[in-house]
């Protein structure tokens, strides 16, 4: 039985079945009102501030903009719905950006269940958070370690280089960010020297074991 609030539901989610396993657990509630459903960022981005969503379920991994992409233009917009970032992928860079953003809640959507799901809900809408098992070990390894990223970055490095994970080149991510290429390549130098690394081809390798998506 949910016990949580009266409350409308917003679900970003590419993969159908997903999508509608979200939908059938909101309903089962009984006081959850699906008042959006989007299967790209930018139809979250577009949507979801005129739906008058309380909550948001939102997939991190989307085939345009990411989640984390999503969640900055929706505030940049004067939408603030809570968010349980669901997932089934977890590192380094997940819990920095969860952290970062403040986010309410994090789902691992590999051992998502009615009972987790249910759980995650009643926990936001109360006011509090919900994370997930594989959340919490990553954050307290993040948290042990000397040399995490957060750690050794800045916040504008870090986001070049989720960019550059994602094999594009320095012209393109500055397009991206509205900055000048030079100053993604002078980020880019610093992030090799603090990290030891010699080439793009490693600093790839180091972001994709961050997790960064």
């Amino acid at each position: 039985m949910f016990s949580g609030p009266d409350a409308n539901v917003g679900i970003i989610e590419d993969h159908r079945l997903m999508l509608e396993f979200l939908r059938a657990v909101c309903r089962k509630c009984g006081k959850l009102v699906v008042v959006c459903e989007c299967s790209t960022g930018m139809e979250a981005v577009q949507n979801v501030p005129t739906s008058h969503a309380d909550i948001i379920l939102l997939d991190l991994s989307l085939p345009d903009i990411d989640g984390f992409q999503v969640i900055s233009r929706l505030r940049a917009s004067g939408s603030f719905p809570k968010v349980i970032a669901i997932s089934s992928h977890i590192g380094p860079y997940i819990v920095y950006k969860v952290e970062s953003l403040g986010l309410n809640g994090y789902l691992d959507k590999m051992n998502a269940t009615l009972g987790s799901l249910t759980a995650a809900l009643e926990a936001v809408l109360a006011g509090g958070r919900f994370l997930s098992a594989a959340y919490r070990e990553a954050k307290a390894s993040v948290r042990s370690d000397n040399w995490a990223m957060e750690r050794l970055l800045s916040p504008k490095q870090i986001e070049i280089l989720s960019l550059v994970s994602k094999f594009e080149d320095d012209a393109a991510i500055a397009q991206q960010l509205s900055i000048a290429p030079r100053t993604v390549e002078t980020h880019r130098t610093t992030m090799m020297r603090k990290l030891n690394l010699h080439t793009r081809v490693d600093l790839i390798h180091f972001a994709k074991t961050q997790g960064c998506i």
